[in-house]
């Protein structure tokens, strides 16, 4: 079977092969100018780009296997196979800067010519073309959401880089007269330093969607749980988990109902989820959806808030226990009619909470980015031991400011709140 023909990997396809045209031309181009014009750094560079060749190849590759559809040995469809190959240009990257660190001491230890003035213009062109097909293939891996095109970005990145270091030490070599000669060596030095840096960076979030560690953007987790929750029928969400597997993305969400409801009736309002979420979004590849039953009753019995106002700031004391259901619900509907009714400032006083869940955590950030988006601010007070240890364990502590005196805690708020709270969130759900 053939792949489809919106596939979002075709664009990186076209990427692909633009970048290594183009550094085919480039490598050939800067390795004549290197050796005519005396300079090694202009010859590392050429070095690179000819590893961005072979690393584009097999970026190309694994490209064309991941869009390959499911068959009866791979149900999950190929997807692996991106990230897969990002891994392997990742270690090419890392490679060719030992490579090119080794020559680049060799060559300091080696009296030669100093580099000549020609090589500038040739290295300013390399910087210019480089950039600008960073930038045309990191558009595309945004779009795509692939590691794989973003390192290959990243090694348009790095030439660009290692050109515009070059320049700088064969400038220094030419402005120093005698004695200056290994100043472009030095410069190949550094910038083998920044493509390892760069390799690192690169290897990291393929290895981790290698073993389904890395999450991806927290605004889809986000949609998700906004779909899901419209869906008649759902009384709250518990765990919400979505993986990336090349250009696709498995959810596996754990959906609340009532404790009532035939078993016929929570099948079907798991099917009206699952299709749900894949109407609004179709890289979402498979929807896996658990039903959980609750009782209302009982968790609104969990959990007791109280309303008050310290100082033009709304002040929710939490009680007892926040969990999956009508608790969660409940601490997502005062947040939000607090913020419509009392005041833009809000805080959480989790001061007398004996539990709280990650469902509460979800409905809380589901709250929050109502409401800062509507230009209020929340901020915590003494939130639960469980709550701060989710916070910390899903990065949410850089987005929510927590106090444990109320007095400073009311004495923060301030109109320049919003504006870093937006700034925070946004950040947040961007880079999850």
């Amino acid at each position: 079977m053939n792949p489809r023909e919106d596939h979002p990997a075709l664009p990186g396809v076209r990427s692909t092969l633009i970048g290594i045209a183009i550094n085919v031309a480039l490598a050939l181009v800067k390795f004549a100018s290197g050796v005519i014009g005396h300079s090694y750094a202009l010859i590392a560079d050429a070095i690179e780009s000819l590893s961005d060749v072979v690393t584009s190849a097999v970026l190309l590759i694994g490209l064309r296997y991941a869009m390959r559809p499911p068959d009866e040995d791979h149900p999950y469809g190929h997807g692996k196979a991106e990230p897969l190959a990002a891994t392997v240009v990742s270690l090419a990257l890392f490679g060719a800067a030992v490579i090119i660190a080794i020559e680049s001491i060799h060559e300091i230890l080696t009296p030669h010519s100093t580099p000549h003035a020609f090589t500038l213009v040739v290295l300013a062109l390399v910087v210019l073309i480089k950039e600008g097909l960073y930038r045309y293939v990191f558009d595309v891996s945004e779009v795509a959401q692939s590691t794989a095109l973003k390192s290959d970005a990243w090694h348009h990145r790095a030439d660009a880089l290692t050109s515009a270091v070059a320049f700088l030490g064969i400038s220094i070599a030419l402005i120093g007269g005698p004695g200056w000669q290994a100043a472009d060596d030095w410069a190949a030095l550094a910038a083998s330093a920044v493509i390892m840096f760069n390799a690192y960076l690169l290897l990291r979030p393929a290895v981790l969607e290698l073993t389904d560690s890395s999450a991806p953007d927290a605004r889809l987790r986000l949609q998700v749980r906004e779909i899901a929750q419209g869906v008649p029928g759902v009384e709250a969400l518990d765990k919400c988990y979505v993986r990336k597997m090349g250009f696709d993305f498995y959810v596996d969400l754990h959906v609340v109902v009532a404790r009532e409801m035939p078993v016929w009736q929570g099948h079907e309002i798991a099917h009206l989820v699952k299709d749900a979420l894949r109407a609004a979004q179709p890289r979402i590849a498979d929807v896996l959806v658990h039903i959980e039953p609750t009782s209302a009753i009982v968790d609104r019995m969990l959990l007791e808030v109280n309303r008050r106002l310290n100082g033009g700031v709304t002040v929710l004391d939490l009680t007892g226990q926040v969990r999956a259901g009508a608790g969660a619900d409940s601490l997502r509907n005062h947040m939000m009619e607090a913020f419509q009714h009392s005041s833009r400032y809000l805080l959480l006083n989790g001061e007398n909470l004996s539990y709280a869940d990650s469902a509460s955590l979800g409905e809380m950030v589901y709250a929050y980015a109502s409401i800062v988006r509507g230009g209020g601010i929340v901020k915590l007070l003494r939130p639960h031991p469980r709550l701060r240890q989710l916070l910390t364990l899903t990065n949410l502590d850089r987005v929510f400011e927590v106090f444990e005196d109320e007095r400073a805690a009311v004495a923060s708020f301030n109109s320049g709140n919003a504006a870093r709270s937006q700034q925070a969130i946004d950040a947040f759900l961007r880079d999850g």
